[in-house]
């Protein structure tokens, strides 16, 4: 791990993954089991333009900060209210299902910053360098066709290997 405040250096690998694995944990969670410590400034390295893609895939450095309260207590919540709960039990009866967030048992790093769609898509292009979506990351509805204005990125079939997804709107 590195010390609080330091960049780590994640180069994604070409293994199975869940999606339910990015959805609870992000993209840190998928980057980890590949981690290699080191210093430089958050960014993506995305394949050379030129030539195809490289055989190690696109480096995301990520810099991240220990979250270190292991044992610390969970909270309820409601989607889409603006509140916290000490409990569920706490929680007004509602049509949404009342959430517990926030207990963790572990120390860990997360991210001091977003994961940016370039990042992202450096990180698509390396999982999947096919474009064949088999690990379930990209849906339909990221697209800039699906979402016009909003939708941030592209998937082009017709795409040489490691150049599948495409940035659409970088915000």
């Amino acid at each position: 791990m590195a010390e609080k405040g330091m960049p780590m250096h994640f180069v994604s690998c070409r293994t199975r993954l869940r999606r339910a694995v990015v959805a609870t944990c992000g993209a840190a969670a998928l980057l980890a089991p590949c981690a290699i410590a080191g210093s430089g400034a958050a960014a993506a390295e995305p394949n050379p333009p030129e030539g195809g893609p490289s055989r190690e895939g696109a480096v995301i450095t990520l810099t991240t900060a220990k979250v270190g309260a292991p044992g610390n207590p969970s909270v309820g919540i409601l989607p889409f209210k603006d509140a916290i709960y000490e409990s569920c039990a706490d929680a007004p009866q509602s049509s949404t299902e009342c959430l517990t967030v926030g207990g963790v048992s572990y120390p860990y790093e997360i991210g001091k910053l977003e994961v940016t769609v370039a990042q992202w898509v450096a990180f698509l292009n390396t999982v999947d360098p096919e474009g064949r979506n088999r690990l379930h990351l990209y849906d339909d509805t990221e697209s800039s066709s699906a979402w016009p204005k909003y939708g941030q990125i592209n998937l082009s079939a017709r795409a040489g290997n490691g150049r599948h997804y495409s940035v659409a709107f970088p915000e």
